[in-house]
């Protein structure tokens, strides 16, 4: 992960080699967070277009170059497999969160009405909270809204056959189905979701909280959550 000094941009890079051995040195590591600070000064979204790209800590080797060095040092091959960039449109921050072994993170770009506020501890340890409950729960969107024709369908799809195997009548299937729906966003959507750290309240709850206390409105305005190994 890489973060601009104010916070007002945030990288969120996966990089990957052969053996964890290999992953915990400091040259694999320092490698990461020289792509990932490249990555921040670029206009290319494609992981083929970066690797093409002058490294901007050495203008006489490309991103590429520089890690055929490092594959030289190390012994194994490595690959820029994803990356994800978020820039601030307003006020508000980029927040992280890297589990131990660094094999997951989660980017976060949390808004509010002022700069003030977002540069209180307050602001930063509820953006903080919401982090660490995305890697904890992987949650495939921020809104109900924001919930992909696609995946619903296939989901009502699934629940429709199973409440059809109940050999319930037309009526109450369709209550079946709907109930099911609502569990579905309560255990996929963010804002819907039971807060980890206190199951009595969800995200939603958690924000409207903070929002009374600091007297802005705070929006999650987006996020990404990187796993090694997921496709």
């Amino acid at each position: 992960f890489y973060s601009h000094i104010d916070s007002k941009l945030g990288v969120l890079l996966e990089l990957n080699c052969e053996t964890d051995f290999v992953a915990n040195t400091e040259v694999f590591v320092e490698l990461g967070k020289n792509i990932a600070a490249h990555i921040s000064k670029s206009t290319s979204n494609q992981s083929d277009d970066i690797l093409e790209e002058d490294f901007i800590k050495d203008s006489s080797k490309k991103v590429k170059d520089i890690i055929t060095d490092t594959i030289g040092k190390l012994g194994e091959n490595i690959v820029v497999s994803r990356f994800c960039k978020f820039e601030l449109g307003c006020s508000g921050l980029m927040i992280s969160y890297i589990h131990p072994g660094s094999k997951l993170g989660v980017i976060l770009e949390l808004n509010c009405d002022t700069d003030s506020v977002a540069n209180t501890d307050d602001f930063f340890t509820l953006g903080k909270e919401i982090s660490m409950h995305i890697a904890a729960t992987s949650p495939i969107s921020v809104n109900i809204e924001d919930v992909s024709e696609e995946v619903l369908e296939k989901e009502k799809e699934i629940f429709l056959e199973q409440a059809k195997n109940s050999g319930k009548p037309d009526n109450i299937i369709e209550k079946m189905v709907d109930g099911r729906i609502k569990k579905f966003y309560k255990e996929n959507v963010l804002l819907e979701q039971t807060f980890v750290k206190d199951p009595s309240k969800t995200i939603k709850d958690l924000i409207a909280e903070k929002t009374s206390v600091l007297g802005e409105n705070i929006l999650i305005a987006g996020f990404s959550r990187y796993q090694i190994g997921e496709k």
